[in-house]
Order: C-alpha cells, then sequence, then structure tokens
C-alpha cells in the first residue's frame, strides 16, 4: 500500500466517527482533537508519517481491533544460525 493510499484509508477511517474525535485523541497523548479534526476536514493534507502511525493506533485502540505482533527479527524462517556469532572479537583483539 502507497502512503497515498494509507493516507486516505485511515482519514476515512477517521470521518467514520464524526462526533467521536475527543475519544479517539484521549487514546494517544500525541494526538489532540484540534488535529484530527483538521486532518479529517482536509485542513492537514501531509501529515507526518510518526502522526498518522499514532493515529492508525489510536483508531485501532478505539475500534478495538488486534494486530498481530511481527515476529522477532532471529525467528526468521530460513535463516540459520550463525555457530560463530558469539565468538567473533575485534580485530584488536584478535
Amino acid at each position: 500500500m502507497d502512503a497515498d493510499t494509507l493516507l486516505q484509508n485511515t482519514v476515512e477511517r477517521l470521518r467514520n466517527h464524526e462526533g467521536q474525535y475527543a475519544e479517539i485523541a484521549r487514546q494517544n497523548e500525541q494526538i489532540s482533537y484540534s488535529w484530527l479534526t483538521k486532518l479529517a476536514h482536509g485542513q492537514i493534507t501531509n501529515p507526518t508519517v510518526s502522526s498518522l502511525q499514532q493515529l492508525i493506533e489510536a483508531l485501532d485502540l478505539f475500534e478495538g481491533v488486534v494486530r498481530p505482533e511481527p515476529p522477532p527479527a532471529a525467528s526468521v524462517v530460513g535463516r540459520e544460525a550463525d555457530p560463530d556469532e558469539t565468538r567473533i572479537v575485534s580485530v584488536e583483539e584478535a
């Protein structure tokens, strides 16, 4: 999904809760009622990635959406453990 589509989908989700922006803003202290209103009404057209992510998280909490946690990097399928990983030393120590 590209950035424009993500923004459009998120703003649409926000607009579906017209009249509840104050409650949504309470889900994340980094976003305000004023910012939500401006975004929903098109006065903010290019929010930061961080702000958009915070809004998505706030909407998820408000809507009860549960997203799965990504797997830890070490458990990536197909990656074999490096037997020398714990024995690596700097050149100065060698």
